[in-house]
């Protein structure tokens, strides 16, 4: 219900006006000129793509970010960074600069979020109790993923029309965003209903054949 921005790798949004990107996150320079544009719109919100180049060549310093995420690391970037210490470092930096952090507790990189976060951390988990939010009961369907989120005096069935594993995770995420930017928790998972793929990334394709 309120007008938000968008900077990442597929395009820049504002409010609903599409413009495209030339990389995950801009230059500084044009970085702060969207986000003057984003308010000039009216958005009240902005959601950024953070990238580890981004964060080691300095384009978001000044920035302060009030809830930044860690999904996880995967070997993408070590052309760049050249080992996945210096990548984790990197991207380890966002989270000297932000409100609140939201980890995920599967991926072994997340201690080193935790060990640079200079704020209070939720952990997200589809594997183990031992995390601020967790999933349960996962169901993974051609079509869409289903999941009950389960954290301190709240449970709500999760249900995301974007098929695979990796879309619990990232539901999982966005709920936590959403709770430590004080979002009502049934409001948040009542909005992963109506949320559906990026276009080109694992979208579903119906047919007339008995698969999808």
């Amino acid at each position: 219900g309120q007008k938000v921005g968008l900077i990442g790798t597929n395009h820049v949004l504002i409010g609903d006006e599409a413009l495209p990107a030339e990389r995950t996150t801009p230059e500084s320079y044009e970085l702060f000129r969207l986000l003057g544009a984003m308010r000039d719109a009216g958005c009240t919100w902005a959601v950024m793509e953070v990238s580890s180049h981004s964060l080691a060549l300095d384009r978001v310093y000044g920035l302060h970010f009030a809830a930044a995420a860690f999904t996880n690391l995967t070997r993408d970037h070590l052309d760049f960074h050249g080992t996945m210490e210096a990548y984790a470092q990197a991207k380890s930096k966002l989270f000297t600069r932000c409100g609140a952090a939201v980890l995920n507790a599967d991926d072994p990189w997340h201690t080193v979020m935790r060990e640079a976060a200079q704020c209070p951390c939720q952990t997200y988990s589809a594997r183990s109790d031992n995390a601020d939010l967790v999933a349960k009961n996962i169901r993974l369907l051609a079509d869409h993923v289903e999941f009950e989120a389960v954290t301190t005096g709240h449970i709500g069935r999760v249900r995301l029309a974007i098929p695979g594993m990796f879309s619990v995770y990232n539901a999982l995420c966005a709920v936590g965003v959403g709770l430590a930017l004080g979002f009502d928790f049934q409001q948040v998972v009542a909005a992963m209903r109506g949320l559906h793929g990026v276009r080109g990334r694992i979208e579903v394709v119906p047919t007339d054949t008995d698969y999808t």
